[in-house]
């Protein structure tokens, strides 16, 4: 995983509207993240998508 890839994944969640970010303006850099209403209507899909993984797919490599 690349160092940037959660900063691009906040910043698409961001434009499609499921997280708001914040800035806080300091040195060193502070920002802030939540769900907007539309991310949080996303909750129960991403909890069942979790529970069906914890069913139906095996942890061992």
């Amino acid at each position: 995983m690349d160092k940037n890839d959660g900063k691009d994944g906040a910043r698409r969640y961001g434009e499609i509207g499921l997280i708001q970010r914040k800035d806080f303006g300091t040195v060193p850099p502070k920002v802030s993240y939540r769900l907007t209403p539309l991310g949080e209507r996303f909750v129960p899909v991403i909890n069942s998508i979790r529970k069906w993984g914890t069913r139906h797919l095996s942890v061992t490599a």
